[in-house]
């Protein structure tokens, strides 16, 4: 059980979203949503209040969009034989949005944690 006096509130803040969108990596898939990832890195200024406005008011209802729970799975060779089934694996692309949230709730449950020596590294 959380107590509410000692966990901090959870918060999405610009700056945090405009380093999430700036490190994104071009190179990987668009999820289900069909947002490229070069559009969201070459909007990082611009998005980044965006996101920061959504994901807040997304943490302040405590529902988490069904799109954004949506991910397109494919089958990512291992090794050996192409033509063996065993030598694939399942991988799942989320849309970034979702995976941005993630990472929002993430470290802010890390530090949190880190701070009060409840886990360290």
């Amino acid at each position: 059980m959380l107590i509410q006096d000692n966990f901090e509130y959870l918060e999405a803040r610009v700056g945090d979203e405009h380093k999430y969108l700036s490190q994104i990596n071009t190179k990987k898939a668009s999820g289900p949503d069909g947002v490229n990832p070069s559009l969201l890195k070459e909007g990082t200024n611009q998005l980044a209040t965006v996101f920061c406005i959504l994901f807040n008011l997304t943490l302040s209802i405590g529902e988490f969009s069904r799109t954004w729970k949506l991910a397109n799975i494919i089958s990512l060779y291992k090794k050996n034989n192409r033509t063996s089934v065993s030598n694939y694996r399942p991988v799942r692309v989320l849309s970034f949005v979702s995976i941005f949230m993630e990472r929002l709730v993430f470290n802010t449950l890390f530090d949190s944690f880190r701070k009060r020596f409840i886990i360290s590294i």
